[in-house]
């Protein structure tokens, strides 16, 4: 799955509120592990890379649940991959399938699917060379693979271009603007919960004043919340 947004649309959110499902509901957390991975990670060259980023996560994964055991198996998975050091870019791919493989393996022992939660995956695809994007989309469509679900602010050229790695390879979910009555829905929210009774009269009363905000933000849920503030003030 590709979530396509302009910043502040809510891709970010959207992700983090996945992982939380899945790890909420029993019927889900029995089934998926998800796997967040922090912005400064997607600097990746090489799938390898990649790959030890997930081990990295699904250590973290792991931790959170209190599975010390597991913690400490992976950890040492990863020394033991690592210990060789740094390869060529144009050497990696063996590399990077006994990375993968230690992964899979990793993650199978409690018998849960990974789900890739990578924001920005835009930035993924720019540095893995063509190769390495096509090894990719092979493992990924392999049965009980880990299941990707990326966001990125347009399309990435991997997914759009014809003969590209990545092409028809995603379903493709756009965040749309707040229509009008969504936005003053937010606002009405925000009002309650900073107990501004004023300003959720104010948003009730002067519609127009509604529809000026809306153009001002293009409905942007981020931008909304800052002139929220300022509207308070």
């Amino acid at each position: 799955h590709l979530i396509v947004g302009q910043r502040g649309m809510g891709k970010t959110m959207l992700l983090a509120r996945i992982a939380a499902e899945l790890r909420t509901v029993p019927e889900l957390s029995a089934r998926f592990i998800p796997l967040s991975f922090a912005e400064e990670q997607y600097a990746v060259d090489r799938l390898s890379k990649f790959w030890l980023n997930c081990l990295d996560s699904l250590a973290d994964a792991r931790e959170q649940a209190g599975d010390v055991h597991a913690v400490t198996e992976i950890d040492a998975t990863v020394a033991r991959l690592t210990a060789v050091g740094v390869r060529p870019v144009k050497e990696d791919q063996p590399f990077a399938d006994d990375v993968y493989a230690a992964f899979a393996k990793a993650a199978q022992t409690a018998g849960q699917r990974p789900v890739l939660l990578v924001d920005n995956l835009q930035l993924v695809f720019e540095r893995l060379e063509e190769r390495q994007q096509h090894s990719l989309r092979e493992l990924l469509m392999r049965p009980g693979a880990p299941i990707l679900v990326g966001a990125s602010p347009s399309p990435p050229p991997q997914s759009q271009d014809y003969g590209a790695a990545f092409y028809d390879h995603f379903k493709v979910h756009y965040l749309r603007p707040l229509e009008e009555q969504e936005m003053r829905d937010l606002l009405v929210h925000l009002a309650e919960a900073a107990q501004r009774d004023d300003v959720r009269q104010r948003v009730l009363q002067y519609p127009a004043r509604l529809k000026v905000l809306r153009q001002l933000t293009g409905g942007n849920p981020r931008t909304t919340l800052t002139l929220f503030f300022l509207y308070a003030e």
